[in-house]
This record gives structure tokens, sequence and C-alpha cells, in this order.
């Protein structure tokens, strides 16, 4: 029985890149502007997290 390696084909394409491209996280927007902030006020924004990399990314939202 013959199976397919397809895994040869995705790695190489990833082992082309520099390490410092196969790690992170984006953030989308990857600019938010609050203006004026007042003290005493919680500002927030809705961002979408994406990892990029081939490691798991860990992050802390507070």
């Amino acid at each position: 029985m013959v199976r397919p390696n397809n895994a040869s084909i995705g790695t190489a394409a990833i082992n082309n890149r520099p390490l410092r491209d196969r790690r992170g996280c984006e953030l989308f927007p990857d600019r938010i502007d609050f203006g004026i902030l007042k003290e005493g006020v919680t500002y927030g924004a809705e961002i979408e997290v994406k990892n990029v990399g081939i490691d798991a990314c860990r992050f802390r939202i507070r």
C-alpha cells in the first residue's frame, strides 16, 4: 500500500521562511486610537488575535 506524503510539501514551504517569520501573533486592527483618555474610566475595543507562527502562542488579556 502506498500512502501520499503531503507533509513534506507543507513543511518545505514553512522551512524556507526565516525563524522570526515562523513565530508570533498578529492583531487586527493593528492600531486603536482611543483619543483623549479620562482618569478612572475603563476603555475597551474588540480585536482579533491570529497565530501566524508554527508554535502555539500564549497571551494575556487584562
